[in-house]
């Protein structure tokens, strides 16, 4: 291939990249898992069983389930007591018969003693509170998942914004972590994280409550389940075997990685993430089943037409020296680096940076992962409009890449690259 033509490839690949910012990253599955419910085990709701319910007017127990019905715009209750021996995790199955609006709702949560005062401090979207309570909702109406907590001045508040979930939830739960409280979903940690300080949760839980609400849910309880919380092994990821445009996502503090190379977010950013002052760039991947070359790429709103490769010897180079140069070679474990080390925001000019690493099996790019991620440093100047070729830069991509025609439909411009 000519170097002309592999620098318009490029360019294209990079102005592919940076449309790919819009997209909406989805959950992905963490490296958490539980073993036997050692904690807690609930497999039958029956009048012995040391759950308390709220009212029997919402309440009842029904072929060993736990029924809640007939709830009105409140939320109400079934708990029993809960001591955990370290960091655990809890699930419950849940059967959703009926939902008749975005309010109904089925719920998780943990609690301390009310007469404790051992607090955790969480970070929320737009400040920090203090709680003994943490609960996580799931919408089944909207598909939406939800942390509350019950903040010692303000009462019940939500701390970060709801994330969507897509297929059917079976299950709901969350595992307490010494950094944090992670939404479970069917039975597996999502990367939905309340971050905060719990590192001497398992001291102080007493409680573990179920909770529904919402006028005209109807939803059934079984098998609550709590143990000890587990960090496993990373399964392997296939190879990759076709071009997979992923969609990029939110900044995360730390790398989320799993063996499902389409929820996996390899790519995390440090504290500043959820507005703090420290840049970490850390990637986290799985081995894959094969050997694999990692590439990993540096873009800013401010230089929109440079791509910077992070090259072997941990420096970033401009493409237009270094060309497409593999960070990493023979890939076979699992990755987890912070190559540049921790960096202080105000050591860096303001400006968006786009975060891509792709996967690619070894001395080829016919097939490819690719997933993005970006950071903001306050202060830049809006980003170029890019509606004049946005339509050309697809229709060549098309071109080149016709595999990924099925996929045109889901570009677009997000908020980071201007008003169109």
């Amino acid at each position: 291939m000519s170097t002309c033509h592999l620098s318009s490839q490029m360019r294209k690949w990079s102005l592919l990249l940076f449309l790919l910012f819009m997209l909406i990253g989805s959950l992905t599955t963490a490296a958490g898992s539980f073993a036997a419910c050692e904690y807690l085990s609930s497999g039958d709701f029956s009048s012995g069983s040391g759950w308390f319910v709220e009212s029997t007017d919402y309440w009842s127990i029904a072929s060993g389930m736990l029924d809640a019905h007939n709830t009105g715009t409140a939320s109400t209750y079934a708990k029993t007591d809960f001591y955990p021996d370290g960091f655990f995790s809890v699930d419950v199955d849940i059967d959703v018969v009926s939902t008749t609006n975005e309010h109904n709702r089925v719920g998780v949560m943990f609690r301390t003693s009310t007469s404790s005062n051992d607090l955790f401090v969480v970070n929320g979207d737009s400040g920090d509170y203090t709680t003994k309570r943490v609960l996580c909702y799931y919408y089944p109406h909207t598909g939406l998942l939800k942390f509350k907590v019950d903040d010692v001045s303000a009462g019940w508040v939500v701390p970060m914004a709801a994330r969507p979930v897509t297929g059917s939830v079976n299950s709901i739960g969350l595992s307490m972590v010494p950094d944090g409280v992670i939404f479970r979903i069917n039975g597996q940690d999502t990367n939905y994280k309340l971050t905060g300080n719990f590192s001497f949760g398992p001291s102080v839980i007493v409680k573990v409550l179920l909770y529904a609400g919402g006028t005209g849910l109807h939803a059934r309880f079984d098998n609550v389940c709590a143990s000890a919380y587990e960090v496993t092994a990373c399964p392997p990821m296939p190879i990759p075997t076709e071009p997979e445009l992923f969609l990029t996502y939110d900044p995360i503090e730390t790398p989320l990685t799993g063996s499902d190379p389409v929820l996996a977010k390899p790519i995390g950013t440090g504290d500043i993430a959820w507005g703090g002052g420290t840049i970490t760039i850390q990637v986290g991947t799985c081995p894959c089943t094969e050997p694999i070359d990692l590439y990993f790429a540096v873009q800013i709103s401010t230089i929109p037409d440079e791509l910077y490769m992070l090259t072997a010897d941990g420096t970033l180079q401009p493409y237009s020296l270094v060309g497409l140069t593999p960070w990493k070679t023979q890939v076979t474990e699992a990755i987890y680096e912070a190559p540049f080390g921790d960096l202080l925001r105000s050591s860096l000019p303001p400006g968006t940076y786009y975060l891509y690493l792709v996967a690619a099996p070894v001395g080829t790019f016919d097939n490819f992962y690719l997933w993005s991620t970006f950071f903001e440093i306050p202060g830049a100047p809006a980003p170029t409009n890019i509606k004049p070729y946005l339509d050309q830069v697809i229709d060549d991509i098309v071109i080149d890449f016709g595999r990924l025609d099925g996929k045109r439909r889901n570009l677009g411009v997000g908020p980071a690259l201007g008003t169109i």
